[in-house]
Order: C-alpha cells, then sequence, then structure tokens
C-alpha cells in the first residue's frame, strides 16, 4: 500500500505549487501569440521558425513541469535530470531562439519601447549576461549543484525544487541569450568566440555527469533513500541512468546550440558581405552589428 501511495502521489504531481509553473507558461504563451498577432494586424511579420521555436519551447516547459514528471522529479533522479535538462538548456534554447525582446520592441509602444531598451543594454544586464559570468554560474547549476547540500535539501521542499526550476530556466536564458539568441545582445561577440564557448560547455558539463555515473554515494541524501525504500528501486542505479540520459539529452541540446550558432554566424556573414556588395569598394564596414538597436516605429530586427 505504501508503494502504490508513492507511486498515484507522485505521478499526480500534487505539491500544491504545481499551478505557478503551468500559470507562467501559460502567461507566457498567451502574451507570445498576442503580439505576434498584433504585429500581422499591424500590417508585418514574424517568421514562422521563431514562432514553432517559442511553440516546441511552451510543449516542453508544460511536459516537465506537470504530471508524472514533476511529481517524481522530487523521488527518483532519472526524472529529475529529464527536468534538469529541459529546463537547464532546452526551454532556454527555444526562449532566446523565439526572440521574444525583438517582438515586445516591435509590438510596445514608443514609451515602453525605450525602457525595454535602456533595460536590455543597463549594467546590470551587461553583466549578468557577459560569458565570463554565465557559464560558470551554467555549469555550476547544471552539474556541480548535485554535489552541495543544494540538491538533498531541493528533494525534500517542494518551495525549494520551484525555485531551483526557476532558477534554471533564468541561468541557461541568460548563458545562450548572447552565444546562440536571435535577439541582440548587449555584448559584441565574435561568432568564433560563440562557437567556442558553446563548445567548451560541452565537455565541463560532461565532466561532472562523470563524476555523478562514478559515485557510490546517493547525491539526494536521506530523501532519495526513503523514495527508494517506498517506490521499491534501486536508488544507485536510478542515479547512473539519470547522469547517463542527463549526458546524452545534454549532448544533443549542446549540438543543436552548435547548429544555432553556426547558423546565426552563416546569416550575419551572408548579410554582411550584401552590405559591402552594396556599398561598393570604397564602403566602410558597420561596427554595430549584434547591438541592442535603436527600433522606432514597428521596423524590424
Amino acid at each position: 500500500m505504501a508503494a502504490m501511495r508513492y507511486w498515484c502521489g507522485s505521478i499526480s504531481g500534487s505539491g500544491g505549487f504545481g499551478w505557478l509553473p503551468a500559470l507562467a507558461v501559460i502567461a507566457a504563451a498567451a502574451w507570445y501569440g498576442a503580439s505576434a498577432l498584433l504585429l500581422h494586424r499591424r500590417g508585418g511579420s514574424w517568421p514562422l521558425g521563431r514562432a514553432i521555436w517559442a511553440g516546441i519551447g511552451v510543449a516542453v516547459a508544460v511536459a516537465v513541469t506537470q504530471g508524472p514528471v514533476e511529481g517524481l522529479a522530487m523521488q527518483r533522479f532519472s526524472f529529475h535530470s529529464v527536468q534538469h535538462v529541459a529546463l537547464g538548456m532546452f526551454v532556454p534554447l527555444c526562449i532566446v531562439a523565439a526572440a521574444p525582446l525583438t517582438l515586445a520592441l516591435r509590438t510596445s509602444k514608443p514609451s515602453t519601447r525605450r525602457r525595454l531598451r535602456n533595460i536590455s543594454g543597463s549594467a546590470p544586464v551587461r553583466i549578468v549576461s557577459h560569458p565570463a559570468v554565465t557559464l560558470p554560474i551554467y555549469l555550476a547549476t547544471m552539474v556541480a549543484v548535485f554535489f552541495t547540500p543544494v540538491f538533498p535539501a531541493m528533494m525534500n521542499s517542494h518551495v525549494a525544487h520551484q525555485a531551483f526550476n526557476a532558477h534554471l530556466l533564468v541561468a541557461g536564458t541568460m548563458f545562450a541569450w548572447p552565444l546562440v539568441g536571435a535577439d541582440p545582445s548587449p555584448h559584441r561577440i565574435a561568432y568564433p568566440a560563440r562557437m567556442g564557448l558553446v563548445f567548451l560547455s560541452l565537455p565541463l558539463h560532461s565532466v561532472g555527469i562523470m563524476a555523478l555515473l562514478s559515485a557510490s554515494t546517493l547525491v539526494g541524501g536521506a530523501a532519495a533513500q526513503r523514495a527508494a525504500g517506498i517506490g521499491g528501486f534501486d536508488a544507485l542505479a536510478d542515479q547512473r541512468m539519470g547522469a547517463s540520459l542527463m549526458w546524452v539529452l545534454g549532448e544533443v541540446v549542446g549540438i543543436t546550440a552548435v547548429g544555432l550558432a553556426a547558423r546565426r554566424w552563416f546569416v550575419a556573414d551572408r548579410s554582411a558581405t550584401r552590405a559591402r556588395l552594396r556599398r561598393g569598394p570604397f564602403g566602410s564596414a558597420s561596427a554595430n552589428e549584434g547591438r541592442i538597436p535603436a527600433l522606432r516605429g514597428g521596423a524590424a530586427t
């Protein structure tokens, strides 16, 4: 009976806070759809590819924060690893590929547009979005946290669990934004450097996962032991399976990020080449590629 209550309670995802991420995702999706529709009604257009990325991100975010995955993420490391990679790597990739900042700039009132430009180019945002800051935080969030008291505490508290999920999403988004994002970034990072940083994150991420695979103790502590005892599964084997899933899924998302960075590089290079051809041999190249644009009216980036 205890095992049955464990599985039924876990799959239901009951913790009293399950509606919070769902509400946030629905609100974000509603805003994105309404903004794209508003742009269309004004005679503008919004790339279908960006809308598809947004839709995929919404679907994945809902899938991993509701139902079985959310319910079991605090009990089984294998389920947590899926949620971890989804919220820390894949959904942030979808967010930056969907270009929500650009959409907001194109559909907002002039006063709101000015505020958005000022905020996105402000000193605090420049600091928290710089790769020298975001890469260590991202790696600590994705792997190092499992070897600290934070993870067992998160496994014991629904509030801590939801807070950490939010942190995963923010840390992943700030890391991905200047490297593979479609939105203009306050940092003008050369495309080879962007590719290099994305590539660098992959082996560093794998090193921590290898430590998880070889660990002989449970990173979830007493909470993982209790869940294994009630649910009737081998917690250490589940932890290793979760580490393997995190490795494989992380590599897939990493390769996708590399592909996005390569595509941005190709598009930027093609645009620069066309601009040089239009200007002729005596023109001067623009030095503003990749900066926060001064958008006026409904102009697209």
